[in-house]
């Protein structure tokens, strides 16, 4: 019942039918990497080989002589593992940041963190794929809350800032603390479970054994009780040059575990900038630091310190859009439990190009990746996670 309303939600608002957009995308990957994550394998990088398809659309409308905006997106796709089809986001916006103004944001949406993802639905304009940060983004954070946020306008740029209040991100990074980093371009939706790694430790009773069988859950029910927060702050000079800080702590309670899932306590940070320096060039770039902690010593317990960077260059030559990424990504497992080694090291290299037809996007990527986690060993027997991915795309918007 709770999913039907939400549906009706973004189709039908006060004074009318919303305004419905987004697109349909078919692509093929061919990639000589372990099988991936998502379908029950130890590889990090995309959607393994074959085909597939998905849409994603998005629900819109302005009541209240335009003061608030009533927003839903979903997605449904071909996918082997996790939910087929669900709620990506759906809040309700009061106000509106314009050039000087100021918004009430309530429900679940991206935190406005990247330089990358700067299209509707966590999607980029250079690369087929996202950076190993903004991948995990979309697979583990997503606040579910309430956020306010002004704007000043200085000279010809503007200043903003934005705090918030939020539940639900419990159970994150379960996915990253088991799997590592990986590179796709695959969203969590609401109410999903992830599948995670065939680990030892998952299915043990004496360490982390009573964690879900089908892997974790993201985006749910609060676990804790206890509230997040989240400060952002932006600038943009408007001359090209635009710089963002955001730093989140979810408050988790470590200590805690609750019928099927456990409590993670997670904060990080994430400063970025991009720069128009250029009539058709832009160069762009984002570093994480973060650190997560689940359990007490001497019991089962993680407590990981996660980095991760990359850097973008992208020139624009009229309807073609070609684009290079190199990505830098660590996790150091510093804790002393009796589980497998969490650390992972991996670097990435994406070169992708794009073409923009009427309503369509056409794409090819190549997409090299050296991942290593060593506790895959204890497993796997092969510690490797990256490889070479090539992947194909057509996108029709409406």
């Amino acid at each position: 019942m709770r999913r039907l309303a939400i549906l009706a939600l973004a189709f039908y608002s006060p004074g009318g039918i919303a305004d419905v957009a987004g697109y349909v995308e078919f692509g093929a990957a061919s990639t000589d990497a372990e099988r991936v994550w998502s379908e029950g394998g130890s590889g990090a990088l995309g959607r393994g080989d074959g085909v597939f398809a998905e849409t994603r659309l998005s629900a819109e409308h302005r009541v209240f002589d335009d003061r608030v905006l009533i927003f839903a997106s979903m997605l449904a796709r071909s996918d082997e593992g996790g939910r087929r089809a669900g709620l990506i986001e759906g809040f309700v916006d009061i106000g509106r940041l314009g050039e000087e103004g100021y918004r009430l944001r309530i429900g679940q949406a991206f935190a406005g963190t990247s330089r990358e993802n700067v299209e509707a639905f966590w999607q980029t304009p250079y690369t087929l794929s996202l950076s190993a940060l903004n991948a995990w983004i979309g697979e583990e954070f997503r606040p579910i809350g309430a956020e306010f946020a002004k704007r000043w306008a200085i000279d010809a740029g503007s200043f903003d800032l934005a705090a918030s209040a939020y539940v639900g991100n419990d159970t994150g990074p379960a996915a990253l603390a088991w799997r590592g980093f990986a590179m796709h371009n695959r969203l969590s939706v609401y109410g999903e479970a992830l599948p995670l790694l065939p680990l030892p430790s998952l299915r043990d009773p004496r360490r982390f054994g009573a964690q879900r069988v089908d892997g974790t859950q993201p985006f749910g029910p609060d676990l804790d009780g206890r509230l997040g927060f989240a400060l952002r702050g932006r600038y943009d000079n408007g001359s090209g040059i635009r710089f963002s800080a955001f730093y989140t702590d979810n408050g988790g309670d470590q200590d805690l575990h609750n019928g099927d899932e456990y409590a993670w306590n997670t904060n990080f940070a994430v400063i970025g900038f991009d720069w128009n320096f250029a009539e058709r060039w832009t160069l762009l770039g984002e570093v994480m630091r973060g650190n997560t902690l689940m359990g007490f010593p001497p019991g089962p317990n993680v407590d990981l310190d996660i980095d991760a960077a990359y850097v973008l260059l992208s020139f624009q030559d009229g309807a073609w859009t070609y684009s290079g990424r190199i990505d830098a990504f660590h996790i150091a497992e510093i804790d002393r439990s009796i589980g497998e080694l969490n650390t992972q090291n991996g670097t990435a290299l994406t070169l992708a190009v794009l073409r923009e037809w009427q309503d369509w996007r056409f794409g090819a990527e190549l997409l090299y990746g050296d991942i290593a986690r060593p506790g895959n060993n204890e497993f796997a027997g092969e510690i490797d996670q990256g490889g070479t991915q090539a992947t194909l795309l057509a996108r029709r918007y409406f």
